[in-house]
């Protein structure tokens, strides 16, 4: 685990919600889903080989074809051992974070459920996509939606958005800064450059402002460089894509 986990039970029932809806749960039991790439790739292999092989006269078109289908069917039985490397290199990541981070998932409670399924699709993209380890959503001058690793106290007053009242304090005058920039964008050493909401050793910082409306995204995460023009003009994409639903 990167942090530790502090979920307050009322946050629940939409985690729940997005983990159904993106199918993170597998849909037949006892099966691995995961090799379900590396099955097709060796039927549809092994049925270019067999029409092949019972090919008496083979153009070369077909040739051609068979050999893209091939390439393409290496490459399905390849994917399953790329995402085991993938998510054993986000593991080793993660056993490096600071061990003072607790893992926040949050929402504003006046949101209605297509609100709260919209930043919960948005944010766990962002985390799923990119090298981000902690989202924050603002609407106006409210922080609406927390997620990801933050270092924040442990208060246990009842109250589900403690953590959304604490980081709204810590990011008042941040986010009226970046009303009049737009976009905020800190490469590295985030969290030596005197931001007190980032926690010490994060590296990379965006922020990205809604195109026209008050609001935005700010995303934060352990390495330097994060985020790369591409990834920039996505995330800036999403934000506009979240300002309809908000």
């Amino acid at each position: 685990m990167c942090c530790k986990q502090w979920r307050p039970a009322s946050a629940r029932p939409a985690q729940e919600r997005e983990i159904e809806a993106a199918g993170l749960a597998r849909c037949i039991p006892g099966f691995d889903d995961s090799k379900l790439p590396r099955i097709l790739g060796f039927t549809f292999g092994g049925l270019i080989v067999v029409n092949h092989i019972f090919s008496q006269l083979v153009p070369p078109a077909q040739l051609r074809s068979e050999g893209v289908g091939l390439f393409l069917s290496v490459v399905a039985v390849l994917l399953p051992s790329l995402r085991k490397l993938e998510l054993d290199g986000q593991s080793s990541r993660a056993g490096s974070l600071p061990s003072d981070l607790s893992q926040v998932f949050v929402m504003a409670e006046w949101l209605t459920d297509a609100q709260k399924q919209e930043l919960a699709w948005v944010s766990y993209a962002l985390i799923r996509n990119t090298k981000t380890i902690a989202v924050i959503a603002f609407h106006g001058d409210e922080i609406v939606l927390a997620r990801g690793c933050w270092n924040l106290p442990r208060v246990d007053n009842g109250d589900p958005e403690t953590p959304l009242k604490i980081l709204q304090a810590l990011l008042r005058s941040f986010l009226q800064e970046l009303k009049s920039k737009r976009t905020i964008y800190v490469p590295s050493g985030a969290g030596d450059s005197g931001l007190s909401f980032i926690p010490k050793g994060l590296n990379s910082l965006l922020a990205q402002s809604f195109p026209s409306r008050d609001g935005g995204l700010l995303l934060v995460s352990d390495v330097p460089r994060a985020y790369n023009v591409k990834d920039r003009t996505w995330i800036q994409c999403l934000a506009e894509k979240i300002s309809f639903h908000l």
